[in-house]
């Protein structure tokens, strides 16, 4: 009998840490029950028309992710917007719906980063990962705001891979399941074409730790599954939809990307600039932020900016500690190393130009790996000693994560806190803007965009953002005035619109003759 129920406690006990560390997630987050539709959820799906309509779901197969100049192809998280969308639509008593689904994978998500921590280090590592994990403030952005779901989704499916494929001896049950993770990841947001890339750094890491000698067969199946189906993927984006990894630079807009405009040695710089932004968010996040477009960051590195001379310090500990755990043989830290670079670099603007120069959200994923490479070496100290620096941790994490959890469970709130905090990053201005209109202030609408005039004066889209309030307000003068302003700086595609718009409404307010 005690032979019997001998194994229940042990799998019990491996188990605590992805259950500590998905309860901590839950409960932590589940302050966004109350919020509403924030920031990117309102103009790229919630305006979606189609996703109300079953009968339209399978353009989401044949097209761009929310139909913008973004070459983004995310059919799977696409369908899981449309089909909470159908199921709740977007009336204020239902949103919390939506944001149960995201806490939900976000407990996952960090399920999954204990137990990968627990099977590739140890059980003390993997409670200490998973909860660092539940808790951090840089992933409130990811709750906050729907879309953040295509972030979760993707990381459900490199992690689960990551933890299946450490089951050894490789079976072909397991290998379809890893292949079935891949394809989750794969077509919820692009980060998911990493997945081979990782399970091969994974398998040279731990390949000397496998047990009977694996079943070749079941890693050869894997191998060609995740290779031919990667390959049709790419077939599928570049010569069938057309939507090109090498994104166009005249979509690309300076408002939410300004390294567009960088140049030279800045074009050098400037990723190393965003690297050292990441680097304080992970280690100090103090200040959080929805945006980091325009002049919040800028497009020029200088010699002064310490976020510069951070990052170069951040490349200078990463190659230092790989060259440790090379010397150390220190698998599971080599691995985490090869994962943080690979995962950052897909979103770092430093080959090619992305969406954005810098948002939060993007480092749902790699932060995996750097809270890994940190539980390491916290595991290491005493319990005595870990405890209390622990348990510290933990509650100025999840005090910055709940406090500015709140601010997205109220737009006015969060848009006024950005602007407020951030004064150069453009969008902000208008999003506060369209606030103030969408609760009947228009003279506030109005006035936050004189803010950002006088902030911004020589950037023409603050001037086009504030046409188009004042549009928007009804005051078709002062539209016009800022039009004109815009133009003088430089014509585009934009200005070219507005003007379009601004004509037509200006010809409904003519009487008409009789």
């Amino acid at each position: 009998m005690n032979q019997t129920l001998a194994p229940i406690p042990r799998r019990l006990h491996a188990a605590i840490p992805a259950i500590v560390a998905a309860a901590a997630g839950f409960l932590l987050f589940a302050v966004t029950l109350r919020g509403g539709f924030a920031y990117d959820f309102n103009y790229m799906v919630a305006a979606d028309h189609r996703l109300r309509d079953p009968s339209q779901w399978g353009q989401y197969w044949k097209t761009r992710y929310g139909e913008g100049v973004d070459n983004l192809y995310r059919p799977l998280t696409s369908m899981v917007l449309a089909v909470q969308s159908w199921l709740h639509g977007f009336e204020p008593d239902h949103t919390w719906r939506f944001h149960l689904l995201s806490i939900l994978m976000h407990a996952g998500v960090c399920a999954l980063v204990a137990e990968l921590a627990r099977r590739l280090i140890g059980w003390r590592v993997g409670l200490v990962a998973g909860l660092l994990y539940a808790v951090h403030p840089i992933h409130v952005e990811v709750l906050g705001d729907i879309v953040g779901q295509a972030e979760m989704m993707c990381a459900l499916g490199i992690l689960g891979a990551l933890v299946l494929f450490l089951k050894r001896p490789m079976s072909p049950p397991r290998a379809l399941a890893i292949f079935f993770c891949f394809v989750v990841a794969l077509l919820s947001k692009e980060q998911g074409m990493l997945l081979p890339l990782l399970l091969f750094f994974l398998w040279i890491c731990t390949s000397d730790r496998a047990t009977g000698g694996g079943d070749y067969k079941a890693m050869q199946l894997l191998s060609i599954l995740l290779c031919f189906s990667l390959s049709a993927y790419i077939i599928l984006r570049e010569d069938v939809l057309k939507l090109h990894f090498a994104w166009d630079r005249s979509f690309i807009e300076p408002a939410t990307n300004p390294l567009i405009l960088s140049h030279g040695l800045h074009r050098v710089l400037m990723p190393v600039v965003l690297l050292g932004r990441y680097t304080q968010l992970l280690i100090f996040p103090w200040r959080l932020l929805p945006d980091y477009s325009g002049e919040a960051i800028g497009a020029a590195a200088h010699v002064r900016d310490p976020y510069l001379w951070l990052g170069f310090a951040g490349i200078a500990a990463w190659i230092a500690l790989f060259a440790i755990a090379i010397r150390r043989k220190a698998i599971a830290m080599l691995f985490c190393l090869l994962a943080l670079g690979v995962t950052y670099g897909l979103v770092g603007n430093i080959v090619s130009l992305i969406g954005t120069n810098l948002a939060e959200r993007l480092m749902y994923l790699p932060s995996v790996f750097f809270l890994m490479i940190a539980a390491i070496g916290l595991a290491k100290l005493s319990t005595r000693a870990l405890t209390p620096v622990l348990i510290l941790l933990l509650l100025l994490g999840s005090w910055r994560s709940f406090t500015y959890a709140q601010l997205w469970n109220d737009r006015l709130r969060l848009y006024e806190y950005a602007v407020r905090e951030e004064q150069g990053a453009i969008r902000m201005y208008s999003w506060l803007g369209t606030e103030y209109l969408n609760r009947g202030q228009g003279d506030l609408a109005l006035a936050t965009m004189q803010q950002a005039q006088r902030k911004m004066p020589k950037n023409a889209e603050v001037w086009c953002n504030s046409s188009a309030i004042a549009m928007r307000a009804g005051r078709l003068d002062l539209a016009d005035q800022y039009l004109s302003r815009a133009e003088s700086i430089q014509v585009s595609m934009r200005t070219i619109a507005l003007r379009q718009d601004l004509a037509s409404r200006q010809a409904a307010t003519k009487p008409v003759p009789p």
